[in-house]
């Protein structure tokens, strides 16, 4: 038995998987529950974070780094028969983190005293580009894999995009205290004019 045929995937998993997501659908379109709603995620697979750094490197062998997923699922897979809590089965596609749109504007990502870091750019917050995703290695990279994880999910089991932080986190990690200087006083300033 392969883990992509999915066979480990009960019948039961999945009608609770669609009945969690029905209560979490009422929830966000505002219909009254009386129970409390509570998800508790769990990443599967041993390698996740920055790549490069692991022995199965999600980027560059994506086929070893689903299979190793796929393989802590069916794991723990009775564990999403929880009625009660909602514990979704998900590929997490994570390669840089927080970092990701950091690395796809050109910043130097790594691990310092075992945390993730990047370098600030060394052009100024104004001449800031929309990166070329066509030459991307990390977007194409990234592409291939969420293609791969969405064919192996087979629609039953959740895929996540990398990590899409906001605005404001990838300018302080790419401009640090330029964007603190130049961007925040107009945002703060535009926000009291409208009020």
């Amino acid at each position: 038995m392969s883990l992509r045929d999915l066979l480990w995937l009960t019948q039961e998993i999945k009608e609770i998987k669609l009945y969690h997501q029905r209560r979490i659908s009422s929830l966000y379109t505002g219909q009254p529950s009386d129970e409390i709603i509570a998800i508790a995620g769990r990443m599967f697979g041993h390698y996740h974070g920055l790549a490069g750094t692991n022995d199965i490197d999600m980027l560059k062998e994506p086929d070893l780094w689903l299979d190793d997923v796929l393989s802590g699922m069916a794991e723990h897979a009775n564990e999403s028969a929880d009625r009660v809590t909602f514990k979704p089965l998900v590929i997490e596609i994570d390669p840089l983190g927080v970092h990701y749109i950091d690395v796809l504007f050109g910043a130097r990502v790594y691990i310092h005293s075992g945390q993730v870091w990047s370098d600030e750019l060394e052009y100024d917050l104004d001449e800031l580009q929309m990166p070329d995703l066509s030459s991307s290695t990390l977007f194409q990279d990234s592409a291939n894999l969420v293609r791969k994880a969405v064919k192996v999910s087979q629609g039953h089991l959740f895929v996540t995009t990398p990590v899409l932080s906001c605005a404001i986190n990838v300018g302080i990690n790419i401009f640090g205290e330029c964007l603190r200087i130049k961007v925040l006083p107009l945002i703060s300033k535009n926000y009291h004019q409208k009020q």
